[in-house]
């Protein structure tokens, strides 16, 4: 992320070390946790993005997701009163295709 390669560059630091990189994790508003290895050799961190953060990665980057198959069936045999979309229930024809009507759907994230 350039936010993240700006805030190392102006900090100045010629050795980068590991609070140096959680600081500008956190500084982008992410969060962080460490913890040692069981073996005691390795420092592993976790970062977790807030929604709002990816949803505006995802959406300036086009990033497409899977739609829940189980949301995305139920929303095409009710339809949608508040969108006005009219249900239209997809057949499946095991014959004709191996998957499911509702599975390997993508949509960009919005």
């Amino acid at each position: 992320d350039d936010a993240l390669t700006d805030h190392l560059n102006k900090r100045g630091d010629p050795d980068v070390n590991l609070n140096t990189i959680l600081s500008a994790i956190q500084d982008c508003g992410m969060q962080t946790r460490t913890y040692a290895s069981v073996q005691g050799d390795e420092e592993i961190c976790l970062v977790r993005t807030p929604p709002q953060i990816l949803g505006a990665f995802c959406e300036a980057n086009g990033v497409e997701l899977e739609l829940d198959e189980k949301k995305l069936e139920k929303t095409c045999c009710l339809g949608s009163d508040s969108h006005e979309i009219p249900a239209a229930p997809v057949p499946h024809d095991p014959k004709a295709c191996k998957y499911l009507p509702y599975s390997h759907i993508f949509a960009p994230y919005d």
